[in-house]
């Protein structure tokens, strides 16, 4: 039996190595059926994850205000992994990232994609979300329907109501309305004050944009 040599060996090594370790340029998908991994190649160490370090690390990144890397991994799992427990929770999570840098259009449409995968007919908080996006992309014919059903519904808490009060305001006054949103105004401060008589409020931010925009009213 003829052996190879030491030289030969180690020639035959780095092919090998060269020929199975060397990433493409391109992301490989290395399937492992129910739970995938996706190596993304890139000038430095090569970056692995999946869809629970995605999901963790996004989170992270939102609860400190990082929408812009928030937004990163959560598109991720949505692009990448149709199929995970995070998806749907993902499509939500972009979009009011999305919401969050003012890019409400393309946010609107993962609302929208929300909508699709879970029954929303009673969600406050969705409906509030899509409320603040139309004002944010000047469909104010929505934003006046969706907060004027809110503030109508009596399954809403106080601060709700007035929540939907204020940005009743803001949609009268963008539509040049200024008495209709002089009425809402000075009534979210009216239901502030005697709410606040009731019991200890720590968020005044809706009577203080109240108060705000009637300055603004004055001033138009």
């Amino acid at each position: 039996m003829r052996l190879i040599s030491l030289k030969t060996f180690f020639i035959l090594l780095v092919a090998i190595i060269f020929i199975h370790g060397c990433p493409s340029k391109a992301r490989q998908h290395i399937d492992l059926t129910d739970h995938p991994i996706f190596i993304q190649p890139g000038e430095g160490p090569l970056t692995v994850y999946d869809d629970e370090e995605l999901n963790k690390v996004g989170s992270r990144y939102f609860e400190k205000k990082d929408y812009k890397n928030a937004i990163d991994c959560f598109r991720k799992i949505v692009d990448n992994y149709p199929k995970s427990i995070h998806y749907k929770s993902a499509v939500y999570n972009l979009a009011l990232s999305l919401e969050m840098l003012e890019q409400c259009e393309e946010a609107k449409n993962y609302y929208k994609k929300y909508s699709e995968l879970t029954d929303v007919s009673n969600d406050i908080d969705f409906k509030f979300r899509i409320g603040y996006v139309s004002i944010c992309i000047k469909d104010l014919e929505t934003g006046e329907k969706v907060f004027f059903e809110l503030m109508n519904n009596t399954a809403l808490s106080e601060m709700d109501i007035i929540e939907a009060k204020t940005n009743l305001g803001v949609v009268k006054f963008h539509k040049k309305e200024y008495k209709d949103a002089f009425e809402f105004f000075n009534q979210v401060i009216i239901d502030y004050a005697k709410l606040s008589k009731e019991k200890y409020i720590e968020n005044n931010f809706f009577v203080a944009q109240s108060i705000f925009y009637l300055g603004e009213i004055d001033a138009a």
